[in-house]
């Protein structure tokens, strides 16, 4: 399809904010991106100029926009499993069918027969791809950056509904006359990990326009299994990656007639970072930190009330426990909003790592570090700082090296 720089996808960018509801070595992929693109990474919190730029969309199953709109992001739905692949019990992220396309899922239907953190923990969850140039590093042209949505898209949207029609922020995207986005970022840890979340974002007048920036069909590059082969996945059996290409009209939106009912995971590992959690856990702190507010002010006056040397005394122990219930309320919220990690964080985007990037028998690159290449990989603290692109070569080495 001819792109066309003088379209917009401004209605689009409005209508998404506004309708929008809640609702490693490491083969296992969910987004195969076109050679010579690479993915965009946030790795410490200097603030960045994005110019996030649209695509003309050519399929059906976009969910917020129709073929042939000019359209700004791709939103998907991921579950993360244990990835069988592995020999080191990573974490992998496929993509859910039921939510992503509205076709049968093995991890849906399992998630349905548990409860509590078992079931919460197989939720997928909301990411968004995007077209991206980082204006800080134009040379990498446009890169495509693979995000929680509750890390960044989520402010995008917020500040789209609370602006101004005349404003224009909605047209950030367009090729001619769009926007630049400054946004800061805040960095968050949870346990040893540590992730960057967009703290605020600013819209700027672009110096230029683009003509024919080298966009990505960013609804063509996501990686959908068969039914089986997440059945396989989700048994923690080792299987042939078979791809779903049947994501069009016509698909089948239910489970195969003859099938297996999915066993449980062999010891699964715990997900530390269901980021997509944080909106509801986030209300149960603000209703938690209400009520200790609450228990708080009763407590103070009834205090005020009693005889002065008793008073004294109890409106003493009711501001200390106001305190500590202030403290407990703001620490359940900060542990919540923890929650919104970036998965990148703890995948390190192993996921990116292709076949042709294999390394040679002979290891081929050396450790920046000092380390063994292909040996000490993910076992000392430098390694969680290494490039992307080194880390994947390193792993693969060394799952080489294993093999022999």
């Amino acid at each position: 399809m001819a792109r066309n720089r003088e379209r917009s996808a401004r209605g689009n960018a409005r209508r998404r904010a506004e309708e929008h509801k809640k609702g490693g070595g490491n083969y296992v992929k969910r987004v195969k991106l076109p050679d010579g693109v690479k993915f965009l990474a946030v790795k410490d919190d200097t603030a960045r100029r994005f110019d996030i730029l649209g695509y003309d969309v050519t399929v059906e199953h976009n969910p917020w926009a129709e073929q042939g709109d000019f359209h700004f992001e791709r939103t998907y739905f991921a579950h993360r499993i244990p990835d069988p692949m592995s020999d080191k019990n990573y974490q992998t992220q496929v993509i859910c069918p039921k939510k992503t396309f509205g076709k049968a899922c093995p991890i849906c239907e399992f998630a349905s027969t548990q409860e509590g953190e078992k079931a919460k923990e197989l939720e997928p969850k909301e990411r968004q791809l995007w077209n991206v140039v980082d204006r800080t590093d134009e040379e990498k042209g446009v890169q495509v950056w693979d995000q929680s949505y509750h890390l960044f898209g989520k402010k995008l949207d917020f500040e789209i509904q609370n602006a101004d029609d005349d404003d224009g922020f909605d047209a950030f995207a367009d090729w001619k006359g769009g926007m630049t986005l400054k946004v800061a970022f805040e960095e968050k840890k949870r346990g040893s990990n540590k992730f960057f979340d967009a703290a605020s974002i600013q819209f700027k007048g672009r110096k230029e326009d683009y003509d024919s920036p080298a966009v990505v069909d960013l609804d063509t590059v996501l990686i959908l299994y068969t039914y089986e082969t997440l059945e396989s996945l989700l048994n923690m059996e080792e299987c042939d990656l078979v791809e779903d290409t049947t994501t069009g009209a016509g698909a089948p939106k239910e489970a195969p007639a003859e099938k297996k009912a999915p066993k449980a995971p062999k010891a699964p590992a715990k997900v530390e970072d269901d980021d997509e959690d944080a909106e509801e856990e986030d209300a149960e702190a603000k209703k938690k930190a209400a009520k200790a507010e609450a228990r708080a002010k009763k407590a103070a006056e009834e205090a005020e009330e009693e005889a002065a040397e008793e008073a004294a005394i109890a409106a003493k122990a009711a501001k200390a426990k106001a305190k500590a219930a202030k403290e407990a309320a703001a620490k359940a919220k900060e542990e919540a909003e923890a929650e919104d990690d970036d998965d990148d964080a703890q995948e390190v985007e192993a996921t990116t790592v292709e076949d042709d990037d294999a390394p040679a028998e002979d290891g081929g690159d050396e450790c920046p570090c000092g380390k063994v290449y292909g040996v000490d990989n993910d076992k000392h603290d430098e390694c969680t700082d290494c490039d992307v692109d080194l880390w994947g070569k390193c792993f693969a080495a060394q799952k080489l090296l294993k093999q022999k």
